[in-house]
Parts: structure tokens; C-alpha cells; sequence
């Protein structure tokens, strides 16, 4: 697979990832939506449209932003590609993990204000660590964040996985199989949109 292709995945990937660790403490009628066992918290429902709306002003973007239901549809979607891949047999390893993080720190710790503000997901850790109060060790450290570049990268090697068995290719993408895979969820969601 090419860097490209990879590069262009995590991208795909990330965003929704980082708002569904970010946000996974559910409380008992905290729930937003439900498909089966997977379910979305109106929290995380909130810091997903907070990030949204925060990269959309950063960039100057002014088009329609998704509505609470296409979020929560999104956010579903990732948690269910992630129970698939690891039910598939993809595994990230501690090693893997630790170098992964380590590089996303770099990348975001050798840039400057200017530079952040090119790379909305840099721009987010940078504005997540400072929100949480957490040192930068402890920030870089925490579990929340290793469970979501953990879940990031189990679905990249899902994807690398259907492209190598042929499932993904010329004819269909990550992202049209994705959606293929929301079609089927989307009949199975429950909404409580208010909290």
C-alpha cells in the first residue's frame, strides 16, 4: 500500500476516533443513539460538534456542518469498524502503540502556532491538552489517548487487511465500503437527541 493511500485513511479515520475516546464515559440516560451494543453519548455527541465547528471556523470552511444525526451516524460507524477489525483479528501492539504516539507528539510538539493551524487534528490535541489540565507527559500518556490512536490504527490495518484480501481496490474504496456499512447500521440506530 502507498504512503498516500495510508496518509489519506488515517485522515478519514481520526477525526471521528478522536471525538469517540475523547468522550467515552456514558452515564445511564446519557445515551444520544444506540445500534446493538454500540452506542454514542450526548458528550460525546457535544465534543465532536465542538470540534467540528472549531476546524470548520480554522479553516475558513462556511459550508453546511452535519447535524446531530449524521455525526451520530459517523461515530457509530467507527466504533462498529473497530469491533470488526479487532473480531477479525487485528491487533495493534504495545510497540507499535508507544512509536505511533510518540511520532503524533513530535509531530504536534516541533510545529509551530502556524503550522498547527494547518493540521486541524494537531491544532485539536494541542487544544485538548491545554482544556484537559493535564501536564504534557500526563497528557501524552493517558490512556484516553492511547485507546484512540489504538482504535485509529486497528482500523488502518482493517483497511490494509480487505485491501490485501482483494475486498477493497480499484472498484471500492475505505470510505464507499464505509458507507456501504452505514446503510445496513443506519436501519439498526436509535436516536435520543434529547439529553
Amino acid at each position: 500500500m502507498n504512503k498516500h493511500w495510508r496518509n489519506a485513511g488515517l485522515a478519514v479515520l481520526i477525526v471521528p476516533l478522536l471525538i469517540w475516546v475523547w468522550g467515552s464515559v456514558q452515564e445511564n440516560g446519557d445515551i444520544a443513539a444506540r445500534a446493538g451494543d454500540i452506542t454514542i453519548t450526548h458528550e460525546e455527541l457535544k465534543r465532536y460538534k465542538t470540534f467540528a465547528e472549531t476546524t470548520y471556523t480554522l479553516h475558513g470552511i462556511h459550508e453546511r456542518q452535519p447535524d446531530d444525526r449524521e455525526i451520530l451516524n459517523e461515530l457509530i460507524l467507527n466504533k462498529h469498524v473497530s469491533l470488526e477489525a479487532a473480531a477479525a483479528g487485528c491487533v495493534v501492539s504495545e510497540e507499535e502503540l508507544l512509536a505511533a504516539i510518540t511520532a503524533l507528539r513530535s509531530r504536534v510538539e516541533e510545529r509551530d502556532e502556524e503550522a498547527l493551524l494547518k493540521d486541524p487534528y494537531g491544532m485539536a490535541l494541542v487544544q485538548r491538552q491545554r482544556d484537559s489540565g493535564l501536564s504534557p507527559e500526563a497528557f501524552w500518556s493517558s490512556s484516553e489517548l492511547q485507546e484512540e490512536v489504538s482504535a485509529t490504527m486497528l482500523q488502518v490495518k482493517w483497511m490494509e487487511k480487505l485491501e490485501a484480501e482483494g475486498a477493497l481496490g480499484k472498484e471500492l474504496s475505505f470510505g464507499e465500503y464505509k458507507n456501504r456499512l452505514l446503510q445496513d447500521i443506519k436501519k439498526k440506530i436509535t436516536y435520543d437527541l434529547n439529553p
